[in-house]
């Protein structure tokens, strides 16, 4: 606002701003009449991994036409607040494992602070693991600025899971980000659980007795043989026989 009694051109500047800022009027001069108001732009552009406080800008005007003797500059300030950015990432090491049933296998997960404050991060699993499993993890893990913290996921095959590939998914969830939905991160880990092969066998009637035949005779006589795949996946058998 031109406070003055007639025309005036005012100088327009950014005085001071946080390094690596850009701070601009969207023009230098203003002409303005006596006891005129106009309205100026002032953009402000931060960096993306810029800290989540408040920032002061400063500015001035500077009267063109004042005297330098009586010199007429007003200053201002403006105040701006960053607000925090919610990231992390979540890395395994490793992401894969074969295993024998009734192992256990513990997997070291990695949690990274990518965000611009403290940060607390909720935990879920999930996958198409058989119920049987024992699968456990830290369900909450405290995050500070530009941290990393590991955390150990411990999954114990029961003795009796069928061959083939399972999947656990780990679900992080911000639990401090106030935006709906808040950030999250999902990693997936595969078992591999290979086959345990074993079996079985009985016979229902272990001896039998049968009268003498004459040499030009043949007497046939049956056994009833069971026999049961205990493994953990398909299999194939071989028979022989041993006369003693």
């Amino acid at each position: 606002k031109n406070d003055g009694t007639g025309d005036d051109t005012l100088t327009l500047e950014v005085t001071v701003y946080p390094d690596g800022w850009q701070v601009n009027f969207n023009q230098s001069t203003l002409v303005l009449g006596a006891k005129k108001t106009a309205l100026v732009t002032m953009t402000i552009a931060t960096p993306s991994s810029e800290d989540s406080i408040a920032f002061f800008v400063n500015f001035t005007a500077t009267s063109q036409n004042a005297p330098e003797t009586d010199p007429v500059v007003e200053t201002g300030s403006t105040i701006t607040t960053i607000n925090q950015t919610y990231e992390f990432g979540i890395v395994p090491g490793p992401d894969y494992s074969s295993v024998q049933p009734g192992e256990t296998v513990e997997f070291e997960i990695s949690f990274e602070n990518q965000g611009t404050g403290d940060d607390h991060v909720k935990v879920e699993k999930s996958g198409d693991f058989p119920d049987t499993w024992t699968v456990s993890i830290a369900s909450d893990v405290s995050l500070a600025k530009g941290a990393t913290v590991t955390k150990t996921l411990t999954v114990s095959i029961d003795d009796e899971t069928l061959k083939g590939e399972y999947h656990i998914s780990l679900i992080g969830t911000s639990d401090d980000d106030p935006h709906t939905p808040a950030f999250s991160r999902t990693v997936n880990i595969t078992i591999n659980v290979e086959q345990e092969y074993n079996l079985t066998a009985s016979i229902s009637v272990d001896t039998q007795s049968i009268d003498p035949f004459p040499q030009s005779k043949v007497h046939n006589v049956t056994f009833e043989f069971t026999v049961n795949n205990t493994g953990t996946g398909q299999d194939k058998f071989e028979f022989s026989s041993h006369f003693d």
